[in-house]
């Protein structure tokens, strides 16, 4: 039971971290590429910055998201 509460845990954190960055990836590249947004009148940091925390924070969602579900459910399986 404990467990199971820590996957679920561990994919709601991965998935909060993916989701992060789905969302930045959408405001850097969706709409500066259309030209709806200017985001350098929103946010006071370059939009290279924003498109490397978005590109950072996906890897860190993917890999903990990973790491965290192979580590827990291996010994369950054993």
């Amino acid at each position: 039971m404990e467990a199971s509460k820590k996957v679920v845990r561990n994919r709601q954190v991965g998935f909060a971290l993916l989701f992060l960055c789905a969302f930045s990836t959408y405001l850097n590249v969706g709409l500066i590429a259309v030209g709806l947004l200017n985001i350098s009148d929103l946010v006071w940091v370059p939009s290279e910055v924003l498109g490397a925390i978005a590109l950072v924070t996906g890897l860190a969602g993917g890999f903990y998201l990973s790491r965290r579900s192979v580590n827990l459910h291996l010994p369950a399986m054993a």
